[in-house]
């Protein structure tokens, strides 16, 4: 299979429909969210799983989750079975997160 160069691609992906475009996108989110060789593809900025963790909180309050972008791998009270249903699942170094209720102040500090 002969290799298409980033110019060539862009081109194509100019030409095509509106909705084929979107289609596009779709399709490249989703492939940004699965794992690669049983690691995931890293999103360094985040910004997926911080809507998530804030459109989700109170769902999972008290446990920790793992997520692949804005996507929900497992989760758990515990953080070692999160971590290691993660991995089963083909994500080497997984992000992770706590939901602490967003009624209860934070205990953290020095």
């Amino acid at each position: 299979m002969e290799t298409v160069a980033y110019e060539q691609a862009l081109s194509v992906v100019e030409a095509l429909l509106p909705e084929d475009q979107r289609r596009l996108w779709q399709w490249l989110e989703e492939k940004q969210s699965q794992p690669v060789n049983g690691a995931a593809r890293i999103d360094s900025g985040r910004e997926r799983e911080m809507r998530w963790l804030s459109q989700h909180r109170s769902e999972y309050v008290g446990q920790w989750v793992a997520l692949a972008g804005d996507r929900l791998i497992c989760h758990d009270a515990d953080l070692g079975k999160v971590f290691d249903e993660a991995q089963q699942q083909g994500f080497e170094s997984p992000f992770t997160a706590f939901m602490e209720d967003p009624e209860r102040p934070s205990m953290g500090g020095w």
